[in-house]
């Protein structure tokens, strides 16, 4: 086995992603693979609002796991870009499943690994805790191994933030907060929060800054129960917290 020298690693040549759809229904998602031939992959999942090639080293590692036999796949899932909002890690979970089972059955892969970064980090977990066991997903979908790059608490991340906040945007926080537990209790969680902005400013033709409809990503609509998955003490993303 050929193992390339590091410099070919840290400045390769940029990988030629091959695209297909690895599920039609009930919405058709893309994937990304960085080389179908290889008899390997490794699954990449990023993090809150990233979506393809948004990670920079992507090249690398594919440059770094080929001679291996991996390829890096990267998915495109429904919570990417502003979808997070209004989605969750077992969605996620669900969705990554039909990506590693598609995988197997059309590409004829052997080993598939999860790789998560940052909040992907989560929906790695989210995918090996399923209360009924690895097989519970389909056998096509278990995995061979996960590797937790980057992860984070995005509770730790709030509290640091707003916990201690005096100000006005700190405790309309800490309500929106307590507003969404209060919701998740009465089983309202799919419910929408209340927004200070509209879900989506309309750009008009004067606009300086050119920012098209990028509040779709950066302001994302949530509902009750993300905003408490994320946020709360014991919420389903509470994996990192110290």
């Amino acid at each position: 086995m050929s193992v390339p020298p590091s410099s070919t690693i840290r400045d390769p040549p940029p990988s030629r992603w091959s695209l297909s759809i690895y599920t039609s229904q009930p919405a058709k998602l893309p994937l990304l693979d960085s080389d179908p031939s290889l008899p390997h992959s490794v699954v990449f999942i990023p993090g809150l609002t990233d979506t393809f090639g948004t990670c920079p080293y992507l090249d690398r590692l594919a440059a770094g796991v080929a001679p291996y036999g991996f390829s890096v796949v990267q998915l495109q899932l429904s919570s990417s870009l502003g979808g997070f909002g209004v989605c969750s890690l077992e969605g996620d979970a669900q969705e990554i499943a039909r990506g590693v089972s598609w995988l197997r059955e059309k590409r004829g892969k052997d080993k598939v690994v999860l790789m998560g970064h940052s909040t992907g980090c989560q929906d790695a977990m989210a995918y090996l805790s399923h209360p009924n066991g690895a097989a519970a997903r389909g056998e096509k979908a278990i995995v061979d191994g996960v590797v937790l790059q980057a992860p984070v608490s995005d509770r730790e991340s709030w509290e640091n933030e707003y916990a201690q906040e005096s100000s006005e945007v700190g405790k309309r926080t800490r309500k929106t907060l307590r507003d969404a537990s209060r919701l998740v209790e009465e089983g309202k969680g799919s419910q929408l929060l209340p927004r200070d902005v509209p879900v989506i400013r309309r750009p008009g033709p004067d606009d300086t800054e050119q920012l098209g409809n990028v509040d779709a990503v950066n302001d994302s609509p949530m509902t009750a129960y993300r905003y408490w998955s994320l946020f709360a003490k014991g919420g389903e993303d509470d994996y990192f917290s110290t």
